[in-house]
């Protein structure tokens, strides 16, 4: 978790106190203090922590969840209390070097009272390999992105579709109908395309080329969508 203002600066020595939240129950009380880069490192058990701290006089309270084999990142803006939740898999800790994504492509503008973003974990990718794809829906109204399913489709220079299928965002159940709801600004999570036709009724070859990838979602009734351009090589 980091804690920055509305510029973006990180804010050091603000004492964060967490509880954590396993099956509706207080296990364990702790307390942390962000470092001169604003963040703090905590947690690693399943189930949810519920943060608060206070600064300028203002309480703040944030919820966050833990998922299988991924990594929490929360950003609170001080003093509008705003936040976001990026829940990695690919990444790493902030500071630390990252695989992907990378924010070389991104957004457009649904119809929706947010929108949602894309970013390419790189410009390129080889035939059969991995391309991370971070998935976002930014803006007033992100925690009504609550496990929507995601549908990711690969189109080669031609128009053809050599790749759809969908998998769920991770849900937001930790936030029920909780104040930090309406204050959520940014959800992200990662996905991915992995160069090649995909399910096995697609059997146009994913060929060095250029390639359009396009990523949907169905949220509050509306179909939000992005797209980012990427060259497949050898």
């Amino acid at each position: 978790m980091q804690v920055v203002s509305q510029s973006g600066s990180p804010i050091a020595g603000v004492e964060i106190t967490g509880q954590t939240v396993v099956q509706c129950e207080v296990t364990e009380v702790w307390h942390a203090v962000t470092n001169s880069t604003g963040w703090i490192r905590q947690g690693g058990g399943y189930g949810a922590y519920n943060l608060t701290f206070s600064y300028s006089g203002h309480a703040y309270n944030v919820a966050a969840p833990t998922y299988p084999v991924s990594l929490t990142v929360i950003r609170v803006q001080v003093p509008s209390g705003f936040w976001t939740l990026d829940v990695r898999t690919y990444g790493g800790y902030p500071g630390e070097p990252i695989s992907g994504p990378i924010d070389l492509t991104s957004a457009a503008i649904g119809t929706s009272p947010f929108r949602l973003a894309i970013s390419l974990g790189n410009s390129s990718v080889k035939e059969g390999q991995q391309l991370p794809i971070e998935v976002s829906f930014v803006g007033q109204g992100a925690s009504d992105a609550s496990y929507p399913w995601v549908t990711v489709v690969a189109t080669n220079s031609q128009g053809t579709i050599v790749s759809n299928f969908s998998q769920r965002q991770p849900n937001l159940y930790f936030l029920g109908g909780s104040a930090a709801a309406s204050l959520l600004r940014g959800f992200s999570s990662d996905n991915g395309w992995n160069a090649n036709p995909h399910p096995p009724e697609f059997t146009v070859p994913v060929a060095p080329g250029t390639y359009t990838v396009t990523v949907t979602s169905m949220v509050g009734g509306r179909t939000l969508m992005a797209s980012g351009v990427v060259q497949v090589v050898s």
